[in-house]
């Protein structure tokens, strides 16, 4: 398959794409990585997927979408956001025959760096919410998947995205994500407060356990924000991983 039929599949499902060499890594990367997994990676390529805005979304909701009532406590312990992840990288492998010795260091069974990994190639910069921010899609992106191949798996610019750039945050001047917070997790100067996060949403009446208003109201990329059907997916899958840490730090 040419390389504009493969763009055009990662565009269709709404995913960047870019790979770099495991060997050209600053060393503490390296050393994440080498300590996260159990696979070799010397002399391999990685490939960091990420979805933005909502194709990805719609793309898993055409082929298995998920059902409108309350999920049980048993289908949450499945994860198709993750089994979705794992088919198009897959399908990408095939696509660009380069499956033979490859592995899906993400999703998986690695605790690999994903945030640090998409600050050094530039997809994001930390911001008050305690999330990457891209320049481009604000915090409406997230990191979907790791592939480690023995050759490149080589796209175009558009494709990758990788904005060298300062954090649009530092010249945000009216931080509306810190004015949105219920909390009071959010600070312009202050670290992320996520016990303060935590408290709160775990509280019965809490207003953020479907949506984090604060990530609501950040103004970049507002037009790749998640539908409301997404952030509650998101959102309320994400609390009992919450409750569990908020109940480890009592």
């Amino acid at each position: 398959m040419n390389q504009t039929q493969i763009e055009e599949y990662l565009q269709a499902h709404g995913l960047l794409c870019h790979t770099f060499a495991f060997n050209e890594l600053p060393k503490h990367l390296q050393i994440s990585l080498t300590t996260a997994c159990d696979s070799s990676l010397k002399d391999a390529y990685l490939s960091l997927l990420a979805n933005v805005g909502g194709k990805f979304w719609n793309a898993m909701q055409a082929v298995a979408p998920l059902p409108t009532e309350e999920i049980s406590p048993t289908d949450k312990q499945e994860n198709p956001v993750d089994n979705f992840s794992i088919k198009l990288a897959n399908q990408l492998l095939q696509m660009t025959e380069l499956e033979v010795n490859a592995d899906i260091l993400y999703p998986n069974r690695f605790p690999v760096p994903l945030m640090a990994l998409g600050e050094h190639i530039g997809w994001s910069k930390p911001s008050p919410l305690g999330l990457g921010l891209h320049q481009e899609f604000g915090p409406w992106f997230a990191y979907r998947a790791l592939v480690k191949t023995t050759q490149p798996l080589t796209v175009s610019s558009k494709i990758n995205n990788i904005k060298q750039n300062a954090s649009a945050c530092l010249t945000c001047i009216d931080t509306p994500c810190v004015n949105a917070c219920p909390a009071n997790a959010v600070g312009a100067v202050a670290q992320f407060n996520i016990r303060r996060c935590a408290d709160n949403r775990v509280k019965e009446d809490s207003r953020c356990k479907r949506q984090c208003h604060a990530r609501n109201a950040c103004p970049i990329g507002r037009q790749y924000q998640y539908s409301e059907e997404q952030r509650a997916y998101h959102m309320t899958h994400a609390l009992d991983a919450l409750i569990n840490w908020s109940a480890a730090k009592t």
